[in-house]
């Protein structure tokens, strides 16, 4: 991945109001919808959910893979290409009836397809091909505790039985071979021992990957977790026989003025728009344009775009996911040598 920074670096660095090289995001989010089917006491687009319903069709997702697909032809000497889509949420991708088919189109145009979900009708992958299936790159299923009281309390699941259902979802996948990984935040009420043993043991039981563990950004604060806690999660997992890992970047000092993963994570919202900044669904400055309209391409790096970028406060910004990438092309664009870097 360091060449590749190097490149977005390269260009970056380089970019004024009127002169821009066209940079192709390296991935995109896809959001299905921005139903639910369950109340989770962190979620952090909580209100735009309830708030914004869905503005698409079923339909205009397969049009709009059709449009990421040839993304790269659209204008002459522009960088990169799309090579990851992850479908996401607002709300429970998997409650959009079809969301299969979408996938197995994301599949089929060669794309890395990955699903993040709670898992409640994974089922309707039996839908697809299984060459289609075995294809996709991973699914993290987010379960924040394997204890089932805990679960409900964090989840607050608006049907009955999805603990055990989601459970045997997993079992099917894993049985398949599909990459499964198991997701929980960390905060107050799933860092207890007794938590994160179950989640540890859930794992095993549905014989996925590994636990992905990540803190929680609950009212703008991001978790702080103990030293003491993480080597117990380490132990823990080693003690069961399960692999892990802890995700602490949001922890980290920003040491940049710009955020530049504007230009490398897209939304494709359920609202029609897309959104910039996978944090901020919903946040007029970060919305780009209606997606629906196959011109997004057009709007895509315009002056609007650049406008964003340049005024963007970040001193306003929450800890956040892009945190990471920021850090890597800062770095290259701050080093003297960093050009010299962009072939290796």
């Amino acid at each position: 991945m360091k060449s590749k920074y190097s490149e977005y670096a390269y260009y970056l660095s380089r970019m004024t109001a009127n002169d821009r090289t066209y940079i192709i995001p390296p991935s995109v989010e896809i959001d299905l919808t921005n139903s639910c089917n369950q109340d989770c006491t962190y979620c952090n687009v909580a209100v735009f959910r309830n708030e914004v319903r869905d503005r698409t069709k079923i339909h205009d997702y397969h049009s709009l893979i059709d449009d990421i697909a040839s993304w790269s032809s659209h204008k002459k000497n522009s960088i990169g290409n799309v090579n990851t889509v992850t479908f996401v949420g607002g709300g429970e991708p998997t409650a959009r009836k079809g969301y299969e088919y979408v996938l197995e189109q994301a599949i089929d145009n060669n794309f890395l397809v990955s699903l993040i979900t709670n898992g409640s009708r994974l089922e309707q992958l039996e839908n697809i091909s299984q060459n289609s299936l075995s294809r996709i790159s991973w699914i993290g299923v987010d379960i924040d505790s394997g204890d089932e009281e805990i679960y409900e309390q964090v989840r607050r699941s608006k049907q009955d039985g999805l603990y055990h259902k989601v459970k045997e979802n997993i079992k099917w996948l894993t049985s398949q071979g599909i990459n499964v990984d198991i997701k929980s935040l960390l905060f107050d009420k799933t860092i207890t021992q007794e938590s994160i043993d179950s989640t540890l043991r859930y794992c095993k039981e549905v014989n996925a990957r590994m636990v992905y563990f990540r803190l929680a950004l609950i009212d703008g604060s991001i978790y702080q977790l103990s030293d003491f806690d993480h080597q117990y999660i380490l132990d823990a997992a080693k003690k069961i026989g399960v692999k892990v890992s802890v995700n602490k970047s949001r922890m980290g000092t920003r040491t940049y003025s710009k955020c530049h993963a504007l230009h490398l994570i897209p939304v494709f919202s359920s609202d029609g728009n897309i959104y910039t900044c996978c944090e901020n669904r919903g946040n007029d400055f970060f919305k780009l344009c209606n997606w629906t309209d196959p011109s997004f391409k057009d709007v895509w790096m315009s002056e609007k775009h650049f406008n964003m970028y340049q005024n963007l406060d970040l001193n306003l910004c929450k800890p956040c996911r892009p945190h990471s990438h920021n850090i890597e092309i800062d770095n290259l664009i701050t080093s003297k040598d960093f050009v010299s870097d962009m072939f290796f």
